[in-house]
């Protein structure tokens, strides 16, 4: 997925035939929060196959202990023709303020559009 941003460039959409499989990863976000499961705006045209986190250790702050961080990665199979827009999140899990040396706590969200082809 792609990082949301404020100036709304994306990446053109994922061309997939039917029977295809795509990885969707999330990253790691600094904010320690659990990434939510990958949405989709037409379940239909997609199947989700499995979802699993992946464990990262977010950097030491100023000499702080760190801590365990998540992302993602769903394995999705193509099922039939049609459009799929998939997203996810990462809201905050803590404030910047209960992390030293941390000034900005910020959460994640990424999209992306999948189009599927007849085989």
């Amino acid at each position: 997925m792609t990082p949301s941003n404020p100036s709304g460039d994306h990446w053109p959409p994922l061309p997939l035939r039917v029977g295809e499989t795509v990885v969707v990863t999330v990253p790691p976000a600094g904010s320690g929060g659990i990434p939510t499961p990958v949405s989709q705006s037409n379940p239909g045209v997609l199947k989700e196959i499995c979802r699993v986190l992946v464990p990262s250790e977010a950097p030491v702050a100023n000499g702080h202990p760190s801590y365990t961080i998540y992302g993602s990665r769903t394995v999705f199979v193509a099922v039939r023709p049609g459009t799929d827009f998939l997203y996810s999140t990462i809201g905050p899990k803590v404030p910047a303020s209960s992390v030293p040396g941390v000034d900005d706590v910020a959460g994640w969200s990424g999209s992306g559009s999948v189009v599927v082809t007849s085989s």
